[in-house]
């Protein structure tokens, strides 16, 4: 009973801190509403929100932890919840986290954000996207040029963004229906099969579901997906990509597998250069040094269908 009463205590103290948090900044910084800011130096504004957040959330964080910690359930409990989490049949698992994958970045983005960008790259990548849906590359510069210059784009008598054009060309069919909002959010769901694959490969079936839950519950994964930034649509390429890399080396390899290896690792850099080589680089290295382990034919026939899909995806970007 007083592992219970202390439990309470802590859980009440921990949104007590939280509840602090919020009125100090409803009372004393107008909301934490933040300024435009700067990118080379954090503004008073925001420098505020940051210090409360870490005294008031840090012990918030701190409560809760001690309050889990003291009130864990009995072993039977324990193991009863264990088996039930273990019983769960694979595809109910798998449908259930890609609804999460999908609906928690709809909700951050609709009620958290309120379809606000977060930074000028969200601007250049959604006009590189409408540039696409339309079946352009480029518009002409506008006549009061320098008014319109800004550091995510070209404007030297034609105006296009500087990035590549993986995640634009991904985000065009969400221009298409008038809802690029949702391409982020679909594409983290599509990150959840290949996590598990990835995961359940390495440490087995109950880690996958652990490492699953943690993509979830990751605040800058979640957040990333309810923008319209290409962090989402890199690690959704650069995970099926690592997921179809561990395929080729099973016995039971098809051409297919490498394939769908290549094109995911393209498809990766042509979204995010910087992070494809950093992540897949290594991977093509031993994917080539795997392939002298091959016969002849099977050899030919994997490095086709490894260029193929890279070739083509090579036009685009």
């Amino acid at each position: 009973m007083a592992t219970s009463v202390t439990s309470r205590t802590l859980f009440l103290a921990a949104a007590a801190a939280l509840g602090a948090f919020w009125l100090v900044g409803a009372i004393f910084f107008d909301g934490y509403a933040l300024d435009l800011g700067s990118v080379n130096f954090p503004t008073p504004r925001y420098f505020t929100l940051v210090t409360s957040w870490t005294l008031f959330g840090g012990l918030s964080t701190i409560l809760l932890a001690l309050a889990m910690s003291r009130h864990p359930g009995s072993p039977a409990q324990i193991g009863k919840l264990a088996a039930r989490w273990n019983a769960m049949p694979d595809r109910r698992f798998l449908i259930w986290t890609c609804s999460a994958a999908l609906a928690i970045p709809l909700v951050l983005r609709l009620w958290v954000l309120q379809s606000a960008p977060l930074t000028d790259d969200e601007s250049a990548y959604r006009f590189a996207a409408e540039l696409l849906a339309s079946g352009r590359l480029w518009v002409a510069s506008p006549k009061l040029k320098l008014f319109f210059d800004q550091n995510f784009m070209i404007n030297d008598g034609r105006l296009y963004p500087a990035y590549f054009l993986g995640w634009p060309a991904l985000l065009a069919p969400g221009v298409w229906v008038h809802a690029p909002g949702i391409i982020n959010p679909l594409l983290s769901a599509l990150t959840v099969p290949p996590l598990i694959g990835v995961i359940r490969y390495i440490a087995g079936p109950s880690w996958a579901r652990a490492g699953v839950l943690l993509f979830l519950s990751s605040p800058f994964l979640q957040i990333a997906a309810a923008t319209q930034l290409s962090h989402t649509s890199c690690l959704m390429a650069l995970t099926w990509s690592l997921f179809m890399y561990l395929r080729t080396r099973a016995d039971d390899a098809s051409l297919r597998h490498h394939a769908a290896f290549a094109f995911s690792f393209a498809l990766a850099f042509c979204i995010r250069p910087q992070s494809a080589v950093a992540v897949g680089l290594p991977l093509v290295v031993s994917w080539g040094h795997g392939l002298w382990h091959l016969d002849s034919a099977r050899r030919r026939r994997a490095a086709v269908a490894f260029l193929l899909p890279t070739a083509t995806l090579a036009i685009f970007c």
